[in-house]
């Protein structure tokens, strides 16, 4: 109970308007263990929580964006979290900021969302933006097995894709 005071605490502090306001809680939430990221999916994952948390989600990633190891944790911790989030908005939520982080080692965990009709335009350019041969390769494969409206997403992704790459 004490660390739901605590996330209380937390999305009390969102939306914020100066970053130093919530140093110290972005700084708390480095050292989250799997439990507390647990209790925060969820309350991203509930209608009535969903709008502060969506601040501190969006807040710690740019937090964590420029930081290896801490970029590194937190994807693993989004795509642990990927499958049983039921929320809509906050699974987009989450595909669209997994893109942010770049992180290669994510895109197996999003590939399945490349053939959900409601997900699939925002874990395609989910990968597109982590980019690189990886990312081609699922999105190819998915080309193959995708529905119509799905292959016009991926389509997409790959021409995006193509137009970032070196030439």
């Amino acid at each position: 109970m004490l660390f739901r005071s605590n996330l209380t605490q937390v999305l009390a502090k969102f939306p914020y308007q100066q970053p130093a306001d919530i140093a110290t809680t972005l700084t708390a939430m480095e050292s989250w263990n799997s439990s507390e990221w647990t209790s925060f999916w969820d309350a991203l994952n509930q209608e009535k929580s969903f709008t502060a948390a969506s601040y501190a989600f969006t807040a710690y990633v740019h937090h964590a964006a420029n930081q290896e190891t801490l970029r590194k944790k937190l994807a693993a911790h989004i795509t642990k979290a990927l499958p049983s989030t039921q929320l809509p908005a906050a699974k987009r939520l989450q595909l669209q900021q997994l893109g942010l982080l770049g992180e290669d080692r994510s895109i197996k965990a999003i590939s399945p969302f490349l053939l959900d009709p409601v997900y699939c335009s925002d874990a395609s350019m989910c990968i597109a933006t982590i980019g690189g041969t990886n990312a081609k390769k699922y999105l190819q494969q998915a080309m193959k097995k995708a529905g119509p409206t799905e292959q016009q997403s991926i389509q997409a992704a790959l021409g995006y894709l193509a137009y970032r790459s070196p030439r």
